[in-house]
């Protein structure tokens, strides 16, 4: 890592094509930058920039103790070189070998910026929240910028000086774009600094478009037979029975692009992107603002791979929207150059990642109190729900894909009852009484949220008949061989055609019963109960009188 064999190489350069990255000066315990073209080297030696910042603050050092340099800059001009300051694009980098307090940095960066539109980049050392090379934008002119190890000494081994190289490249995108926001001046307690414009639509936002799927009938989509009673109206039934065929899913690139993390939702010049919406009523969505403080710069170099909604969590959801847009949008961006951002997945969604060969690709976990900047991001519209009703041999391609490796047994379970038995919404008040029944019919009970994802993937395809009522477990189906029987029971006050479609996809030979609920205000939330003679009726007509 040196020139000579002795002195250590403090340069650091980006990747091919890219721009520039800073070069700093160790023996400094601070240190100015001039940005202009992203040309980003130290200032410290030209005429009377080390006298200035000697002047400024001559007994400073490691934590600001005597805090005289934020105090010198506060009370009036520097006595040397103050065109400095004044001059715009200067960006004050401040390393010390010991921790420096955070109300220090903001008084020293709102002194600079007072001057001029200024801003100060604090370095500090990596942290459960802050990964090495990551940038955060805290307020006023004022940047955090995160290392291995800040302390610079001779020696440094290469996996550390990766992490310099990284927060160079961040701190040099952060530049640029708050310039763009006018963010390189001082601005009042009071002040607030926020994105505020209207929605705008996908095809407005992205620089390119790519089709996921395209509208149009599937014709080779599985059947669907439904129970004689229990539809609240013929809309309802015709709506379940009917091949919809697919729908058009787009994915599109948008450069740059700030994510409100907890909203799931994107920002492209300061407009909303409508197909981001996903969850929100129209009031929230409307209300929604991108707030740049603690705005976060990491992985600048990589397209960000938006891979999570506001129903990330929900088995249904992770499989039927999070997983194939991830897919998706990794096949666009091609898997060398991308970043994950993802919120903290529980292990079935880690081993749906392992499954898929996406384990290991960089990884952003989002913290919902912080935006997060991207110089180029993905999102498909997978996340926005907008595949739920209709048929989607995209997905079947991934459950497939995901099932592929997946041994059976030949003394596996051959019918299999889903149980909702760990449902807090929508509990079946019967559903003892079911599963004794179908017990003495040869099923075998199964609660999937106590069972690893392969186990899972391992029963349903396996199976020969899956019998359920309505809810998350049921996206198991799309394991199943195609052919196998499933009996999907439904309650009349919320009927849902997402499992529907996901056995029409997987050409499953499907049926649906509709049973009476409760008639409640938030039909969601309502128990209710099924019919046994009816189910059973279903199930003889399914696996034989004598089966």
């Amino acid at each position: 890592m040196s020139n000579d064999g002795t002195t250590p190489d403090r340069s650091f350069m980006g990747p091919a094509g890219g721009p520039p990255l800073f070069n700093f000066v160790a023996p400094l315990f601070c240190y100015l930058g001039d940005d202009a073209a992203y040309a980003i080297g130290s200032n410290a030696d030209q005429a009377g920039i080390r006298d200035m910042l000697r002047s400024i603050g001559p007994d400073v050092s490691g934590a600001l103790r005597s805090r005289r340099l934020a105090e010198t800059l506060s009370a009036g001009a520097p006595p040397v070189a103050a065109d400095g300051l004044r001059n715009a694009g200067r960006v004050f980098v401040w390393h010390s070998r010991t921790e420096t307090d955070i109300n220090d940095m903001r008084a020293l960066a709102a002194g600079l910026s007072r001057y001029g539109p200024n801003l100060l980049l604090c370095i500090a050392n990596e942290d459960a929240e802050h990964p090495a090379g990551m940038v955060e934008y805290i307020k006023y002119g004022l940047l955090r910028g995160f290392v291995t190890r800040s302390t610079i000494v001779d020696g440094l081994e290469a996996p550390d000086l990766g992490s310099w190289q990284a927060m160079w490249q961040s701190a040099c995108v952060a530049a640029d774009a708050l310039r763009k926001r006018g963010e390189w001046s001082y601005r009042s307690e009071e002040d607030t600094t926020v994105v505020r414009a209207g929605a705008i639509g996908l095809d407005e936002a992205a620089s390119a478009v790519h089709m996921a799927e395209t509208a149009g009938p599937v014709v080779d989509a599985g059947p669907v037979r439904l129970g004689a009673v229990g539809f609240p109206d013929a809309r309802s039934r015709a709506n379940v029975v009917h091949n919809a065929g697919c729908r058009t899913i787009r994915t599109g690139i948008l450069e740059p692009a700030i994510l409100h993390a907890a909203a799931a939702v994107l920002f492209v010049d300061g407009g909303k992107v409508r197909e981001t919406r996903y969850g929100h009523s129209d009031a929230e969505f409307d209300g929604l603002e991108a707030d740049l403080y603690g705005l976060r710069f990491c992985h600048t170099d990589k397209t960000a791979i938006i891979g999570y909604n506001v129903s990330w969590d929900n088995y249904y959801h992770w499989f039927a929207q999070c997983l194939p847009a991830i897919v998706h949008s990794v096949r666009v961006a091609g898997g060398d150059r991308c970043v994950l951002v993802v919120r903290a997945l529980q292990p079935w969604q880690e081993e749906s990642l392992r499954f898929l060969g996406l384990a290991d690709m960089p990884r952003i976990e989002a913290n919902v109190w912080k935006p997060y900047y991207f110089s180029k991001a993905i999102y498909c519209e997978y996340l926005g729900g907008h595949g739920g009703g209709y048929v989607s041999p995209y997905l079947d391609r991934v459950m497939a894909a995901l099932a592929r490796d997946v041994a059976v047994a030949e003394d596996r379970p051959r019918r299999l009852y889903v149980s909702r038995s760990d449902a807090t919404r929508r509990p079946l008040a019967n559903e003892r009484a079911v599963e004794a029944v179908l017990r003495s019919r040869g099923f075998t009970v199964v609660v999937p949220s106590a069972l690893s994802l392969v186990e899972q993937i391992r029963l349903f395809k396996g199976a020969d008949v899956v019998v359920g009522p309505h809810g998350a477990g049921m996206t198991n189906i799309g394991f199943c061989r195609p052919g196998t029987k499933v009996l999907e029971l439904m309650q009349s006050t919320f009927i849902r055609i997402f499992m529907t479609r996901i056995a029409q996809a997987a050409r499953l030979d499907y049926r649906v019963e509709c049973f009476g609920g409760e008639d409640r205000e938030d039909p969601s939330q309502q128990s209710w109960s099924v019919d046994i003679g009816r189910m059973m009726e279903a199930v003889s007509d399914m696996i034989g009188a004598t089966g």
